[in-house]
Protein backbone atom coordinates (compact mmCIF):
# COMPACT_ATOMS: atom_id res chain seq x y z
CA UNK A 1 0.00 0.00 0.00
CA UNK A 2 2.59 2.96 0.80
CA UNK A 3 3.91 1.54 -2.19
CA UNK A 4 1.23 2.39 -4.12
CA UNK A 5 0.43 5.76 -2.42
CA UNK A 6 4.17 6.82 -3.52
CA UNK A 7 3.75 6.15 -7.00
CA UNK A 8 0.27 7.89 -6.78
CA UNK A 9 2.20 11.18 -5.11
CA UNK A 10 4.72 11.39 -7.22
CA UNK A 11 2.10 10.82 -10.36
CA UNK A 12 0.38 13.79 -9.61
CA UNK A 13 3.68 15.72 -9.29
CA UNK A 14 4.81 15.10 -12.60
CA UNK A 15 3.53 17.65 -15.12
CA UNK A 16 3.96 17.66 -19.10
CA UNK A 17 7.19 19.94 -17.92
CA UNK A 18 8.66 16.81 -16.23
CA UNK A 19 7.53 14.35 -19.28
CA UNK A 20 9.07 16.76 -21.79
CA UNK A 21 12.59 17.48 -20.12
CA UNK A 22 12.75 13.83 -19.45
CA UNK A 23 12.25 12.92 -23.03
CA UNK A 24 14.48 15.46 -24.38
CA UNK A 25 17.23 14.34 -21.68
CA UNK A 26 16.58 10.78 -23.01
CA UNK A 27 17.17 11.69 -26.79
CA UNK A 28 20.11 13.91 -26.39
CA UNK A 29 21.67 10.76 -24.30
CA UNK A 30 20.84 8.71 -27.51
CA UNK A 31 22.84 10.82 -29.48
CA UNK A 32 25.24 11.58 -27.74
CA UNK A 33 26.18 7.72 -27.51
CA UNK A 34 25.30 7.27 -30.64
CA UNK A 35 28.21 9.91 -31.90
CA UNK A 36 30.28 8.52 -29.02
CA UNK A 37 30.22 5.23 -31.25
CA UNK A 38 32.65 7.35 -33.82
CA UNK A 39 35.42 7.08 -31.77
CA UNK A 40 35.31 3.24 -31.75
CA UNK A 41 36.00 3.52 -36.11
CA UNK A 42 38.43 2.50 -37.39
CA UNK A 43 40.71 5.54 -38.44
CA UNK A 44 39.66 6.78 -41.96
CA UNK A 45 40.95 10.04 -43.02
CA UNK A 46 38.30 10.42 -45.77
CA UNK A 47 35.33 10.16 -44.79
CA UNK A 48 32.09 9.72 -47.42
CA UNK A 49 30.35 12.58 -46.79
CA UNK A 50 26.88 12.53 -47.86
CA UNK A 51 25.29 15.44 -49.29
CA UNK A 52 21.63 14.83 -49.19
CA UNK A 53 19.23 16.87 -46.95
CA UNK A 54 18.39 13.74 -45.16
CA UNK A 55 21.98 13.43 -43.50
CA UNK A 56 21.96 17.03 -42.08
CA UNK A 57 19.91 16.26 -38.77
CA UNK A 58 22.43 13.52 -37.83
CA UNK A 59 25.50 15.68 -39.31
CA UNK A 60 24.43 19.18 -37.46
CA UNK A 61 23.51 16.71 -34.14
CA UNK A 62 27.24 15.82 -34.32
CA UNK A 63 28.61 19.21 -34.97
CA UNK A 64 26.60 20.42 -32.15
CA UNK A 65 27.88 17.96 -29.56
CA UNK A 66 31.81 19.00 -31.05
CA UNK A 67 30.77 22.53 -29.93
CA UNK A 68 29.24 21.71 -26.74
CA UNK A 69 32.15 19.69 -25.73
CA UNK A 70 34.73 22.20 -27.10
CA UNK A 71 32.56 25.07 -25.00
CA UNK A 72 32.99 22.77 -21.54
CA UNK A 73 37.04 23.23 -21.80
CA UNK A 74 36.56 26.38 -23.08
CA UNK A 75 34.68 27.39 -19.50
CA UNK A 76 37.37 25.31 -17.48
CA UNK A 77 40.12 27.21 -19.27
CA UNK A 78 38.23 30.43 -18.70
CA UNK A 79 37.61 29.76 -14.84
CA UNK A 80 41.53 28.67 -13.93
CA UNK A 81 43.53 30.74 -16.27
CA UNK A 82 41.22 33.75 -15.65
CA UNK A 83 41.23 33.62 -12.51
CA UNK A 84 44.77 33.00 -11.78
CA UNK A 85 45.73 35.68 -14.00
CA UNK A 86 43.69 38.10 -11.94
CA UNK A 87 44.99 37.58 -8.58
CA UNK A 88 48.53 36.68 -9.48
CA UNK A 89 50.81 39.35 -10.16
CA UNK A 90 53.63 37.66 -10.76
CA UNK A 91 51.81 35.36 -13.37
CA UNK A 92 49.79 37.78 -14.62
CA UNK A 93 52.80 39.55 -16.13
CA UNK A 94 53.50 36.37 -18.27
CA UNK A 95 49.85 34.75 -18.83
CA UNK A 96 48.44 38.09 -20.42
CA UNK A 97 50.67 38.47 -22.75
CA UNK A 98 50.98 34.56 -23.46
CA UNK A 99 46.41 34.99 -23.99
CA UNK A 100 47.30 37.99 -26.57
CA UNK A 101 50.10 35.73 -28.69
CA UNK A 102 47.33 32.80 -28.30
CA UNK A 103 44.45 34.96 -29.67
CA UNK A 104 46.11 36.38 -32.50
CA UNK A 105 47.69 32.46 -34.07
CA UNK A 106 44.96 31.49 -36.34
CA UNK A 107 43.11 28.39 -35.90
CA UNK A 108 45.33 26.78 -38.78
CA UNK A 109 48.33 27.68 -36.94
CA UNK A 110 47.66 25.12 -34.43
CA UNK A 111 46.21 22.14 -37.21
CA UNK A 112 48.98 20.47 -38.24
CA UNK A 113 50.25 19.86 -34.92
CA UNK A 114 47.00 18.80 -33.06
CA UNK A 115 46.36 16.61 -35.58
CA UNK A 116 49.60 14.83 -36.45
CA UNK A 117 50.31 14.27 -32.63
CA UNK A 118 46.98 13.25 -31.77
CA UNK A 119 46.80 11.01 -34.95
CA UNK A 120 50.06 9.39 -33.96
CA UNK A 121 48.85 8.93 -30.09
CA UNK A 122 45.32 7.07 -31.22
CA UNK A 123 46.44 5.46 -34.66
CA UNK A 124 43.68 2.39 -35.15
CA UNK A 125 40.53 4.89 -34.21
CA UNK A 126 38.92 8.24 -34.91
CA UNK A 127 39.72 9.57 -31.35
CA UNK A 128 42.46 11.13 -32.60
CA UNK A 129 40.62 13.10 -34.84
CA UNK A 130 37.84 14.06 -33.53
CA UNK A 131 39.79 15.21 -30.37
CA UNK A 132 41.32 17.42 -33.06
CA UNK A 133 38.47 18.82 -34.36
CA UNK A 134 36.99 19.98 -30.75
CA UNK A 135 40.22 21.14 -29.93
CA UNK A 136 40.44 23.30 -33.11
CA UNK A 137 36.75 24.14 -31.95
CA UNK A 138 37.91 25.47 -28.78
CA UNK A 139 41.11 27.56 -29.83
CA UNK A 140 38.13 29.71 -32.01
CA UNK A 141 35.93 29.93 -28.94
CA UNK A 142 38.19 30.60 -25.51
CA UNK A 143 40.02 33.78 -25.53
CA UNK A 144 37.19 36.05 -25.73
CA UNK A 145 35.60 34.15 -22.61
CA UNK A 146 38.70 34.20 -21.04
CA UNK A 147 39.62 37.78 -21.53
CA UNK A 148 35.70 38.42 -20.79
CA UNK A 149 36.48 36.67 -17.07
CA UNK A 150 39.22 38.29 -16.34
CA UNK A 151 38.22 41.77 -16.95
CA UNK A 152 35.15 41.00 -15.00
CA UNK A 153 37.49 40.45 -12.06
CA UNK A 154 39.50 43.14 -12.33
CA UNK A 155 36.41 45.60 -12.60
CA UNK A 156 35.01 44.56 -9.13
CA UNK A 157 34.03 47.04 -6.41
CA UNK A 158 36.55 47.78 -4.00
CA UNK A 159 33.44 48.23 -1.11
CA UNK A 160 32.15 44.67 -2.31
CA UNK A 161 35.53 42.88 -1.76
CA UNK A 162 35.63 44.75 1.61
CA UNK A 163 32.52 43.37 2.04
CA UNK A 164 33.50 40.24 1.39
CA UNK A 165 36.58 40.56 3.96
CA UNK A 166 34.09 41.78 6.70
CA UNK A 167 32.08 38.72 6.47
CA UNK A 168 35.52 37.12 6.68
CA UNK A 169 34.82 34.73 3.17
CA UNK A 170 37.74 32.56 2.08
CA UNK A 171 38.26 31.61 -1.48
CA UNK A 172 35.91 29.31 -2.09
CA UNK A 173 33.11 31.40 -1.19
CA UNK A 174 34.37 34.60 -2.53
CA UNK A 175 34.44 33.24 -5.74
CA UNK A 176 31.15 31.30 -5.36
CA UNK A 177 29.15 34.55 -3.94
CA UNK A 178 30.82 37.27 -5.21
CA UNK A 179 33.06 36.96 -8.14
CA UNK A 180 31.34 34.14 -10.36
CA UNK A 181 28.33 36.15 -10.30
CA UNK A 182 29.61 39.45 -10.85
CA UNK A 183 31.21 37.82 -14.06
CA UNK A 184 28.26 35.62 -15.11
CA UNK A 185 26.38 38.53 -17.38
CA UNK A 186 29.82 39.08 -18.82
CA UNK A 187 30.86 35.53 -19.35
CA UNK A 188 26.97 34.52 -20.59
CA UNK A 189 27.24 37.15 -23.53
CA UNK A 190 31.00 36.63 -23.92
CA UNK A 191 29.93 32.45 -24.47
CA UNK A 192 27.42 32.98 -27.09
CA UNK A 193 29.71 35.21 -29.07
CA UNK A 194 32.48 32.76 -28.26
CA UNK A 195 30.12 29.60 -29.37
CA UNK A 196 29.40 31.77 -32.96
CA UNK A 197 33.12 32.21 -33.28
CA UNK A 198 33.62 28.19 -32.99
CA UNK A 199 30.09 27.86 -35.77
CA UNK A 200 32.31 30.08 -38.10
CA UNK A 201 35.42 28.23 -38.34
CA UNK A 202 33.75 24.80 -38.07
CA UNK A 203 34.25 24.00 -42.60
CA UNK A 204 37.80 24.00 -40.97
CA UNK A 205 37.66 22.10 -37.93
CA UNK A 206 35.60 19.23 -39.61
CA UNK A 207 37.45 19.06 -42.97
CA UNK A 208 40.70 20.15 -43.47
CA UNK A 209 44.32 18.95 -46.17
CA UNK A 210 47.74 18.49 -45.24
CA UNK A 211 49.87 17.84 -47.99
CA UNK A 212 48.15 15.26 -49.58
CA UNK A 213 45.95 13.77 -47.16
CA UNK A 214 42.13 14.94 -46.60
CA UNK A 215 40.85 14.59 -43.13
CA UNK A 216 37.16 14.83 -42.76
CA UNK A 217 34.88 13.81 -40.11
CA UNK A 218 31.04 13.74 -40.53
CA UNK A 219 29.29 16.76 -39.56
CA UNK A 220 27.81 19.99 -40.76
CA UNK A 221 31.11 21.45 -41.36
CA UNK A 222 32.79 18.72 -43.47
CA UNK A 223 29.31 18.62 -44.91
CA UNK A 224 29.25 22.24 -46.82
CA UNK A 225 33.07 21.91 -47.41
CA UNK A 226 32.19 19.28 -49.70
CA UNK A 227 29.26 21.30 -51.24
CA UNK A 228 31.66 24.08 -51.62
CA UNK A 229 34.40 21.53 -53.15
CA UNK A 230 31.92 20.08 -55.51
CA UNK A 231 30.29 23.39 -56.38
CA UNK A 232 26.66 21.66 -55.51
CA UNK A 233 24.99 24.96 -54.50
CA UNK A 234 21.52 23.45 -53.07
CA UNK A 235 23.65 21.61 -50.70
CA UNK A 236 25.40 24.67 -49.98
CA UNK A 237 21.52 26.57 -49.44
CA UNK A 238 20.50 22.94 -47.47
CA UNK A 239 23.83 23.26 -44.81
CA UNK A 240 23.15 26.98 -44.33
CA UNK A 241 19.25 26.33 -43.57
CA UNK A 242 20.48 23.56 -40.96
CA UNK A 243 22.82 25.72 -39.59
CA UNK A 244 20.67 28.53 -38.82
CA UNK A 245 18.20 26.35 -37.71
CA UNK A 246 20.93 24.92 -35.39
CA UNK A 247 21.88 28.22 -33.78
CA UNK A 248 18.12 29.78 -33.18
CA UNK A 249 17.47 26.32 -31.43
CA UNK A 250 20.31 26.75 -29.31
CA UNK A 251 20.01 29.99 -28.80
CA UNK A 252 16.14 29.53 -27.83
CA UNK A 253 16.88 26.31 -25.65
CA UNK A 254 19.93 27.57 -24.33
CA UNK A 255 20.84 30.71 -24.43
CA UNK A 256 17.94 32.83 -24.01
CA UNK A 257 17.19 30.99 -20.81
CA UNK A 258 20.43 31.66 -19.72
CA UNK A 259 20.45 35.51 -20.16
CA UNK A 260 17.20 35.41 -18.37
CA UNK A 261 18.46 33.51 -15.23
CA UNK A 262 21.55 35.82 -15.14
CA UNK A 263 19.65 38.76 -14.69
CA UNK A 264 19.47 38.35 -11.08
CA UNK A 265 23.41 38.62 -11.26
CA UNK A 266 23.16 41.81 -12.93
CA UNK A 267 25.16 44.79 -10.66
CA UNK A 268 22.79 47.64 -11.23
CA UNK A 269 21.73 50.93 -8.78
CA UNK A 270 18.45 50.56 -10.69
CA UNK A 271 16.03 48.12 -11.92
CA UNK A 272 16.04 47.71 -15.66
CA UNK A 273 13.10 48.60 -17.79
CA UNK A 274 13.33 45.51 -20.03
CA UNK A 275 13.79 42.52 -18.25
CA UNK A 276 14.37 39.67 -20.59
CA UNK A 277 12.16 36.68 -19.79
CA UNK A 278 12.74 33.01 -21.43
CA UNK A 279 9.63 30.32 -21.73
CA UNK A 280 11.76 27.37 -21.35
CA UNK A 281 13.41 28.95 -17.94
CA UNK A 282 10.00 28.95 -16.97
CA UNK A 283 9.19 24.98 -17.82
CA UNK A 284 12.74 24.45 -16.05
CA UNK A 285 11.59 26.29 -13.12
CA UNK A 286 8.47 24.19 -12.45
CA UNK A 287 9.43 20.85 -13.21
CA UNK A 288 9.36 18.50 -10.53
CA UNK A 289 12.50 16.32 -11.96
CA UNK A 290 14.66 19.40 -12.49
CA UNK A 291 14.21 20.55 -8.46
CA UNK A 292 14.83 16.74 -7.59
CA UNK A 293 18.30 16.86 -9.62
CA UNK A 294 19.61 20.22 -8.03
CA UNK A 295 17.90 18.99 -4.85
CA UNK A 296 18.92 15.63 -4.09
CA UNK A 297 22.15 15.20 -6.20
CA UNK A 298 23.59 18.88 -7.59
CA UNK A 299 23.46 20.57 -3.93
CA UNK A 300 24.58 17.52 -2.23
CA UNK A 301 28.03 17.67 -4.60
CA UNK A 302 28.37 21.47 -4.13
CA UNK A 303 28.38 20.76 -0.42
CA UNK A 304 31.04 18.19 -1.11
CA UNK A 305 33.15 19.39 -2.83
CA UNK A 306 33.31 23.20 -0.86
CA UNK A 307 36.20 21.96 1.42
CA UNK A 308 37.89 20.33 -1.39
CA UNK A 309 37.60 22.52 -4.01
CA UNK A 310 41.05 23.73 -5.30
CA UNK A 311 40.28 24.84 -7.91
CA UNK A 312 28.75 33.57 -36.01
CA UNK A 313 16.91 42.99 -66.64
CA UNK A 314 16.63 42.25 -69.42
CA UNK A 315 16.87 45.66 -72.64
CA UNK A 316 14.20 45.80 -75.70
CA UNK A 317 14.80 47.59 -78.97
CA UNK A 318 12.83 50.22 -81.16
CA UNK A 319 10.13 52.31 -80.26
CA UNK A 320 9.23 50.37 -77.24
CA UNK A 321 12.34 50.57 -76.10
CA UNK A 322 12.37 54.56 -76.36
CA UNK A 323 8.88 54.39 -74.75
CA UNK A 324 10.22 52.37 -72.06
CA UNK A 325 13.29 54.57 -71.56
CA UNK A 326 11.59 58.06 -71.59
CA UNK A 327 8.90 56.00 -68.80
CA UNK A 328 12.09 55.33 -66.68
CA UNK A 329 13.52 59.09 -67.11
CA UNK A 330 10.16 60.45 -65.63
CA UNK A 331 10.18 57.89 -62.73
CA UNK A 332 13.33 58.19 -62.03
CA UNK A 333 12.60 62.44 -62.47
CA UNK A 334 9.98 62.21 -59.99
CA UNK A 335 11.62 59.62 -57.41
CA UNK A 336 14.71 61.69 -57.00
CA UNK A 337 12.87 64.84 -56.80
CA UNK A 338 10.77 63.13 -54.10
CA UNK A 339 14.73 62.03 -52.50
CA UNK A 340 15.76 64.99 -52.82
CA UNK A 341 12.87 66.94 -50.98
CA UNK A 342 12.91 64.17 -48.31
CA UNK A 343 16.83 64.80 -47.72
CA UNK A 344 16.16 68.46 -47.35
CA UNK A 345 13.68 67.69 -44.82
CA UNK A 346 15.59 65.23 -43.05
CA UNK A 347 18.57 67.79 -42.96
CA UNK A 348 16.86 70.68 -41.66
CA UNK A 349 15.33 68.65 -38.99
CA UNK A 350 18.40 67.26 -38.33
CA UNK A 351 19.97 70.54 -38.03
CA UNK A 352 16.88 71.89 -35.87
CA UNK A 353 17.09 68.44 -33.59
CA UNK A 354 21.35 68.90 -33.18
CA UNK A 355 20.55 72.61 -31.93
CA UNK A 356 18.30 71.53 -29.50
CA UNK A 357 20.47 68.22 -28.31
CA UNK A 358 23.67 69.98 -28.83
CA UNK A 359 23.99 70.25 -24.78
CA UNK A 360 21.76 66.92 -24.04
CA UNK A 361 22.32 64.30 -25.90
CA UNK A 362 25.84 65.29 -26.72
CA UNK A 363 26.87 65.54 -22.90
CA UNK A 364 24.76 62.64 -21.99
CA UNK A 365 27.20 60.24 -24.11
CA UNK A 366 30.18 62.31 -23.12
CA UNK A 367 29.47 62.07 -19.66
CA UNK A 368 27.43 58.70 -19.06
CA UNK A 369 26.61 56.64 -21.75
CA UNK A 370 30.16 56.28 -23.11
CA UNK A 371 32.04 56.15 -19.40
CA UNK A 372 29.86 53.44 -18.75
CA UNK A 373 30.09 51.11 -21.71
CA UNK A 374 33.72 51.89 -22.34
CA UNK A 375 35.43 49.13 -20.03
CA UNK A 376 33.35 46.25 -22.16
CA UNK A 377 33.81 48.28 -25.27
CA UNK A 378 37.42 47.72 -25.80
CA UNK A 379 37.03 43.94 -24.52
CA UNK A 380 34.60 43.79 -27.06
CA UNK A 381 37.15 45.80 -29.64
CA UNK A 382 39.81 43.37 -28.87
CA UNK A 383 38.17 40.24 -29.49
CA UNK A 384 36.31 41.53 -32.78
CA UNK A 385 39.49 42.05 -34.20
CA UNK A 386 40.90 38.69 -33.31
CA UNK A 387 38.24 37.39 -34.76
CA UNK A 388 38.38 39.26 -37.85
CA UNK A 389 42.33 38.03 -38.21
CA UNK A 390 41.47 34.76 -38.45
CA UNK A 391 38.00 35.08 -40.41
CA UNK A 392 40.40 36.59 -42.81
CA UNK A 393 42.13 32.92 -43.22
CA UNK A 394 38.69 31.66 -44.38
CA UNK A 395 37.93 34.89 -46.64
CA UNK A 396 41.10 34.58 -48.61
CA UNK A 397 41.61 31.49 -50.15
CA UNK A 398 38.33 29.20 -51.21
CA UNK A 399 37.74 25.98 -52.77
CA UNK A 400 34.53 26.30 -55.41
CA UNK A 401 34.03 23.49 -57.56
CA UNK A 402 37.78 22.90 -59.57
CA UNK A 403 38.32 26.66 -59.08
CA UNK A 404 40.14 28.36 -56.32
CA UNK A 405 39.51 31.67 -55.19
CA UNK A 406 42.52 33.52 -53.57
CA UNK A 407 43.45 36.80 -52.59
CA UNK A 408 46.34 38.51 -51.65
CA UNK A 409 47.53 38.51 -47.93
CA UNK A 410 48.39 36.32 -45.19
CA UNK A 411 45.15 34.56 -45.09
CA UNK A 412 45.58 32.80 -47.90
CA UNK A 413 49.62 32.11 -47.40
CA UNK A 414 48.64 30.47 -43.85
CA UNK A 415 45.83 28.18 -45.41
CA UNK A 416 47.96 27.43 -49.43
CA UNK A 417 50.96 26.54 -46.31
CA UNK A 418 48.47 24.21 -44.77
CA UNK A 419 47.39 22.57 -47.63
CA UNK A 420 50.57 21.52 -48.80
CA UNK A 421 52.06 20.62 -45.52
CA UNK A 422 54.65 23.57 -46.09
CA UNK A 423 55.53 23.66 -42.74
CA UNK A 424 58.14 26.56 -42.87
CA UNK A 425 56.11 28.73 -44.19
CA UNK A 426 53.47 27.96 -42.32
CA UNK A 427 55.43 28.59 -39.02
CA UNK A 428 56.82 31.88 -40.83
CA UNK A 429 53.32 33.17 -41.52
CA UNK A 430 51.72 32.39 -38.25
CA UNK A 431 54.74 34.43 -36.44
CA UNK A 432 54.34 37.27 -38.53
CA UNK A 433 50.87 36.92 -38.39
CA UNK A 434 50.72 36.75 -34.38
CA UNK A 435 53.71 39.31 -33.90
CA UNK A 436 51.82 42.10 -36.03
CA UNK A 437 48.32 41.27 -34.07
CA UNK A 438 50.38 41.67 -30.33
CA UNK A 439 52.25 44.91 -31.87
CA UNK A 440 48.88 46.54 -32.45
CA UNK A 441 47.51 45.20 -28.98
CA UNK A 442 50.67 46.26 -26.88
CA UNK A 443 50.40 49.93 -28.75
CA UNK A 444 46.91 50.80 -29.09
CA UNK A 445 44.84 48.23 -27.55
CA UNK A 446 46.70 48.47 -24.07
CA UNK A 447 46.53 52.21 -24.05
CA UNK A 448 42.73 51.98 -24.05
CA UNK A 449 42.79 49.57 -21.52
CA UNK A 450 44.47 51.77 -19.25
CA UNK A 451 41.79 55.06 -20.06
CA UNK A 452 39.54 52.86 -19.47
CA UNK A 453 40.34 51.52 -16.08
CA UNK A 454 41.77 54.90 -15.04
CA UNK A 455 39.77 57.49 -16.00
CA UNK A 456 36.48 55.56 -17.56
CA UNK A 457 36.16 52.77 -14.76
CA UNK A 458 32.39 53.59 -12.77
CA UNK A 459 33.31 51.07 -10.06
CA UNK A 460 37.17 52.03 -8.74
Amino acid sequence: MSLIRSYIKLSRKVSWADILILISILAILYGVIHFGENFKVEFKPLAQIDLSPSALPEYTFFSLVRGFAAYGISLIFTLVYGYIAAYNRRAEKIMIPLLDILQSIPVLGFLPGLVIALIAVFPHSNIGLELAAILMIFTGQVWNMTFSFYRSLQSIPNELREAAKVYRLNWWQRFTKLELPYSTMGLVWNSMMSMAGGWFFLTISEAFIIGDKDFRLPGIGSYMSAAIHNGNVPAMIYAVIAMSLMIITVDQLLWKPLVAWAQKFKFEDTESAVIPKSKVLDILRSSHIISAVIEKIIFPIIQFLKPLASIKQKKVNSLQNRISAFQRFLKATVVWTFKIIFLLAVLFGSYKLFGLLIFVNVEEWKRLILPGIFPALVTGWVTATGGAWNASIVAEYVHFGNDILTATGLGAKITIATDSANFGVLAASVIAMSTTVVLINRFFWKKLYVLAEEKYSLTK
